[in-house]
């Protein structure tokens, strides 16, 4: 069973009347849009893989854009380990995406391995996935349905609210 997906403590659903499919270097995905099947991410190993290839059918995904340099995305760690910990059991998949120009995959697996987060990390060096996705800094956290459907997006602190 999926959890409910909520607004709290996240940007309101934006107005998606006048949203028609657009490649990614046209204008940013609102929340409501789905992500494009193609949209894809650099493993750690430099392989391409899709960003909806981290999920199941049936499972809602989590996304945390951070920065393994930045102090605000580490002290995010403690929040991220207890989604981690508290959504075991759920149909809840998590990704993190290296958003710094300089990051690899590589130095945040290394960085989540040590904080015991288990969760894939991968590198978006065109910045395709971050320019689609508005993101604005690190970290941020982005909530993807059952579907690919973009649904929430905020601080990482209210990523737990938003899972209820």
């Amino acid at each position: 069973m999926s959890p409910v997906l909520h607004a709290q403590g996240f940007l309101p659903p934006q107005d998606t009347s006048t949203v028609t499919a657009r490649s990614s270097s046209q204008q940013p995905l609102l929340i409501g849009n789905t992500v494009p099947e193609s949209l894809a991410v650099t493993t750690e190993d430099g392989k391409q893989r899709t960003l909806l290839s981290y999920k199941a059918a049936t499972e809602v995904l989590v996304i945390a854009f951070i920065s393994a340099r930045c102090q605000a995305g580490q002290s995010s760690w403690p929040i991220l380990r207890r989604l981690t910990e508290n959504y075991a059991d759920w149909h809840v998949a998590f990704l993190a995406i290296e958003a710094s120009s300089g990051g690899d995959g590589a130095s945040l697996a290394g960085l989540f391995k040590r904080e015991r987060l288990p969760w894939p990390t991968v590198v978006d060096p065109r910045h395709a996935a971050r320019d689609l996705l508005k993101i604005s800094g690190t970290p941020e956290v982005l909530i993807l349905d059952e579907f690919g459907t973009l649904r929430c997006r905020g601080p990482v602190a209210s990523a737990q609210g938003a899972l209820e």
